[in-house]
C-alpha cells in the first residue's frame, strides 16, 4: 500500500486491487476526510474503507505525527461551495488580513472574485 506522509503533502495515493484512490486527511480532530472512491461520494458517511485504512497505516507507522495531529487539529483554511457563493469552512480567524474584507463574519464570500480589491500578480492583466 504506497502511502506518503509529509507536512506539505496532504493527499495519500492508496492502491487497492489495481485501483488508485486519493485519500485526504483534512482534520483528525473533527474527522474531516475525503476520498476519490465512488463509495465515499455516494454513501454520505464522511469516511470509507480507504480513509480508515489510511488512518490505521498512519497510526501504526507515523505515531508521533498522528498523535500531534490528534491534539492540535488542522490549520487548513478550506473554501467550500455554499449555495451561490463560497464559504470558509474552518479557521476563519487564520485568514490573511488582505483577504478578510472579502468575507462576512460567518465566512461567506461577500463579493464576486472579479470585484476584489487585490490582484494576483501571476495572472495576466485584462484589457
Amino acid at each position: 500500500m504506497p502511502l506518503a506522509l509529509g507536512l506539505m503533502r496532504q493527499t495519500h495515493p492508496l492502491k487497492i486491487n489495481g485501483m488508485t484512490y486519493q485519500v485526504e486527511i483534512r482534520d483528525f480532530v473533527d474527522r474531516v476526510f475525503s476520498c476519490s472512491c465512488p463509495d465515499f461520494r455516494t454513501a454520505g458517511l464522511g469516511t470509507c474503507k480507504h480513509v480508515e485504512a489510511t488512518l490505521i497505516w498512519l497510526k501504526r507507522r507515523q505515531k508521533s505525527d498522528f498523535r500531534a495531529a490528534g491534539i492540535s487539529g488542522s490549520t487548513r483554511i478550506d473554501l467550500v461551495p455554499a449555495g451561490d457563493t463560497l464559504r470558509i469552512e474552518r479557521n476563519l480567524s487564520e485568514l490573511p488580513p488582505s483577504l478578510r474584507p472579502l468575507f462576512d463574519p460567518a465566512g461567506r464570500l461577500q463579493r464576486p472574485p472579479t470585484e476584489t480589491p487585490w490582484r494576483n500578480p501571476r495572472l495576466p492583466r485584462r484589457s
